[in-house]
């Protein structure tokens, strides 16, 4: 269902009444009378051009079997030309028009669906649908409803299914066992990550333990690495410092190089003596 529901045009006639939704006792269905594909927003530019302070009705379904929310459940539209009805109905418009043809399969089923589950939250039966033309003396939702194809028929059938299938503790108990069983699978997956965890640490704590031996390599050949010669010293101090700050844990181990050591083999006596004056 897409809610569109305060996001459509209105005009500046004075807003629709409320009502607390204890007080709805039916649902009707309407046509269009347009194309099937309308949007929410066009139908509602239309209505309000014909002065009314919005769309006229609770839900809109087009025919691709798209669900509009149009207006809140406690709004009361003038979805017909009497006051007590729209005071205790649910209006639900099926795009397009249906004097000569029903609505394609999928718009119906979206309808089916739609209107089973209002009739669950609200606690009435399929006697409570109706169609407009039911109530006044007008077309909508078309000649079709109860003449010809008598979609109403179709839908109602459908409707009943549904609910039927709400209601029957055998279907709740098949869905619920096949909705334990997705999720068993779910936990499965999670389960065969987890597992892995342990694998990856010991790698981690190999190539850390690797890291660190080729490090201490590098650096307790002292003999070898900072070797007499001019810039030697800079340059590997400069190493020193890189590998230090990566390796912590060789410190101590790093600390037994003597500096005095290094700077013997790396400055000659004479250049010693100038830097100290």
């Amino acid at each position: 269902m897409i809610d569109k529901v305060g996001q459509l045009p209105t005009g500046t006639a004075p807003p629709y009444g409320q009502r607390s939704l204890g007080a709805i006792r039916r649902i009707v269905v309407h046509h269009t009378a347009t194309r099937d594909d309308i949007t929410p927003e066009r139908l509602a530019e239309a209505q309000v051009g014909q002065g009314r302070p919005g769309i006229t009705y609770h839900y809109l379904i087009t025919g691709d079997g798209a669900i509009y929310a149009t207006q809140a459940l406690d709004v009361v539209p003038a979805q017909t030309g009497k006051t007590g009805i729209n005071q205790e109905s649910i209006g639900i418009a099926l795009a397009g028009n249906f004097t000569t043809a029903a609505p394609q399969a999928a718009q119906l089923a979206a309808a089916a669906n739609l209107i089973a589950w209002l009739l669950s939250r609200f606690s009435l039966t399929t006697t409570e649908v109706v169609g407009r033309r039911e109530l006044e003396n007008v077309a909508s939702p078309g000649a079709q409803w109860q003449q010809g194809a008598a979609f109403k028929t179709t839908l109602l059938v459908q409707v009943q299914a549904i609910l039927d299938a709400y209601r029957d503790p055998d279907v709740v108990i098949a869905q619920l066992q096949a909705r334990v069983r997705e999720l068993e699978a779910q936990n499965a997956g999670l389960a065969a990550q987890v597992g892995q965890i342990p694998g990856l640490e010991a790698r981690i704590r190999h190539l850390e333990a690797a890291n660190a031996e080729q490090a201490a390599e590098q650096f307790v050949d002292r003999d070898r690495v900072f070797e007499p010669g001019a810039g030697n010293h800079e340059r590997y101090a400069s190493q020193f410092n890189r590998y230090k700050q990566l390796y912590p844990n060789l410190r101590e181990l790093l600390g037994t190089i003597s500096r005095d050591r290094i700077q013997g083999q790396a400055v000659q006596p004479e250049q010693a003596r100038e830097n100290e004056t």
